[in-house]
């Protein structure tokens, strides 16, 4: 879920003892009251499976392998230019027909292995936490909508993150619910 203007409040871990953490109190506070930081406008560019290096394919591969063991590419690709170094977005399916979507370095480092659910499949307390600091959010009819990120973690365990498409604004809150990333659709 990437927009073409990122703005990143990933230094900001929204919790309940924050006042100022809802849409309409965000609105109203300075970017560099949060250090918001704002992406270069580039997008993405869709490439063909035979353009992308076989080391990130081989990575996105076995991502998918590891989620499902009869998960496939779909023969489908790009690369998403709003982040510092290109990233390539590999997408497959899973046996039972789930979008996968695996977002690989160009050095063939996985950044995040992304999962379309439904709303039914994201936990109470990631639910209410959209509730409590994205009052405003409006769910986008942009397929998927809702994707669960399992993405690895400095200390060995992964970090899952549920990432909602909105209309106006997109929403990423850690599985805990004591992250969240606004950012604009």
């Amino acid at each position: 879920m990437k927009s073409k203007l990122s703005v990143a409040l990933s230094s900001l871990a929204l919790t309940a003892s924050l006042p100022f953490a809802t849409a309409h109190a965000v609105e109203s506070v300075k970017p560099n009251d949060l250090g918001v930081v704002e992406a270069p406008n580039a997008g993405s560019t869709p490439v063909d499976l035979a353009d992308v290096p076989p080391l990130v394919l081989h990575a996105a591969r076995v991502a998918f392998k590891e989620y499902d063991g009869q998960a496939v590419l779909t023969g489908v690709a790009q690369v998403d230019a709003d982040e510092i170094k290109a990233v390539y977005e590999v997408k497959g399916r899973a046996s039972d027909g789930t979008l996968l979507e695996a977002d690989i370095q160009a050095d063939a480092v996985l950044e995040e292995l992304e999962i379309e659910i439904s709303r039914q499949k994201v936990p109470e307390n990631v639910l209410e936490a959209v509730g409590r600091f994205a009052r405003d959010f409006e769910a986008s009819d942009e397929s998927p909508a809702i994707e669960k990120s399992i993405r690895p973690s400095a200390g060995g365990l992964p970090e899952i993150w549920y990432e909602f498409s909105g209309v106006t604004f997109d929403v990423e809150v850690r599985s805990d619910a004591r992250a969240v990333v606004i950012e604009p659709a």
